[in-house]
């Protein structure tokens, strides 16, 4: 894959990411205003020096949060109609970050997402610049980022009893926030829990060695992650989960690829 192939593929994952995500704290914003279920005189019982600073008041508005949101998401649907010039993908990721930073990394996607934009930055860079080294510290920090999380979630959850037996599965499927009724229906029994806990445990442990496949191959494996995350999605309503997980996907097939050559496998 070349270097452009791979930033515009990026890309184009990364702003329907930041369009759904900026889009969702459009519509959410009303709830940060004051008296409001998310509102900043709530945080203020946290009582620590920074809710009591005059910027928190700015940053906490449901207005400003509305504007971040529209400016986010205009942003995201930018890259997605042009993903493939260095220098838009290095303003529009880069004020995309600025606008995330300011919101603050809310949960898991939030999280992949920025790790994304600092190694989509790099790649961007690279290419401008002539750089070939930058793109690939670009490819690398992305790629390995998303092993490290694929394989320490899939340890950590080895270590605890609740999910190697499948009661985490039927525990968090069950629950008022995150519960889906057919999926706690499927999972209710201990078997099919357990099968479902056990599945992605292998997958997320033994991923690093997915890097190591064929680029056809490796493909696959990111396929059924994909899937995984889709699925999650529709249980779980985490809409915008799988978009930033596949925004890693090109660079970490790049990341497979060094790695054969680099270890003279086929």
């Amino acid at each position: 894959m070349s270097a452009e192939l791979v930033l515009e593929a990026t890309c184009r994952m990364l702003g329907a990411w930041a369009f759904l995500s900026g889009a969702g704290w459009l519509v959410d914003a009303p709830q940060w205003a004051g008296g409001g279920p998310l509102g900043r005189d709530l945080h203020r019982l946290r009582r620590s020096r920074w809710t009591q600073w005059r910027p928190f008041d700015l940053l906490h508005d449901s207005r400003f949060l509305a504007l971040l949101g529209g400016i986010q998401a205009a942003l995201g649907l930018w890259l997605v109609l042009l993903p493939g010039q260095p220098l838009i993908a290095l303003v529009a990721l880069g004020l995309i970050g600025a606008t995330q930073a300011l919101r603050g990394a809310n949960d898991g996607s939030d999280k992949v997402a920025m790790v994304v934009i600092a190694g989509g930055l790099l790649q961007a860079a690279g290419i401008a610049l002539d750089q070939p080294v930058l793109t690939f510290a670009g490819a690398l920090w992305i790629g390995g980022q998303l092993t490290l999380a694929y394989a320490t979630a899939g340890i950590a959850k080895l270590r605890h009893a609740v999910w190697r037996n499948g009661t985490a599965i039927q525990g968090v499927l069950s629950s008022y926030m995150h519960g889906c009724g057919w999926a706690a229906r499927v999972v209710r029994a201990n078997g099919p829990a357990k099968l479902l806990a056990w599945s992605v445990i292998v997958l997320e442990v033994l991923f690093p060695l997915a890097l190591l496949l064929p680029t056809s191959w490796l493909a696959v494996v990111l396929g059924l992650f994909l899937l995984f995350h889709l699925a999650i999605a529709a249980a779980m309503g985490l809409h915008t989960y799988p978009l930033a997980f596949a925004a890693t996907y090109p660079a970490t097939l790049v990341l497979g690829q060094w790695l054969r050559i680099r270890l003279g496998i086929g």
